[in-house]
């Protein structure tokens, strides 16, 4: 008797779907694109005071994105044994620099990155190796990962103040002078 369906093949499709599952994380849901409203989410504040004044913070464990008042947050989700991220930092902060010395868009544009994942200590590595000079939060149990559709890292956003998403990127950002001529469209 010739079997058309045999346990051997029904294991198979089973092992071939369980792989495929496990290489496609970001179906288990859909990350944000312009236009969209950025999920709530409550965000651990930083560590540092400087970190806490940037962001226009009192003390607090958390805040919400509302609270930072600024007209344009660009927020990065990373990952701290991300190499992409590691790879992405050093233009990351070039960025910030430039950003800086435009005192008009350095009112308007504030950085914050999420560290998906990470704990504190892993936060404090984070900063040490790369050098950050803007905040660096974590989000350890990755809700606000799961709330974002959890897209690979490093993803990156531009958020208006009232949280709508105007921007995003996932992966290595490649033209940054486009990318600064978007924030500056952006912040008006």
């Amino acid at each position: 008797m010739n079997r058309i369906f045999s346990p051997r093949l029904f294991f198979h499709i089973a092992m071939f779907s369980l792989l495929i599952a496990a290489f496609v994380p970001a179906a288990a849901g859909e990350q944000p694109k312009p236009g969209d409203k950025l999920p709530e989410f409550a965000i651990n504040a930083p560590a540092s005071s400087a970190e806490l004044s940037y962001l226009g913070l009192a003390k607090t464990p958390t805040f919400e994105f509302d609270q930072l008042g600024v007209d344009l947050v660009l927020m990065e989700i990373v990952g701290v044994y991300c190499p992409k991220c590691h790879l992405q930092y050093p233009k990351m902060k070039k960025l910030f620099h430039q950003i800086q010395k435009d005192r008009t868009l350095a009112a308007k544009v504030k950085f914050l990155s999420i560290a998906i994942g990470a704990n504190s200590a892993e936060v404090a590595f984070l900063r040490k190796q790369s050098g950050l000079p803007y905040p660096v939060t974590n989000d350890p149990l990755f809700e606000i990962h799961k709330k974002l559709g959890e897209p690979r890292t490093p993803f990156t956003m531009l958020v208006t103040k009232d949280g709508k998403i105007v921007y995003t990127h996932l992966g290595l950002i490649e033209n940054f002078d486009k990318f600064l001529a978007e924030i500056r469209k952006q912040a008006g």
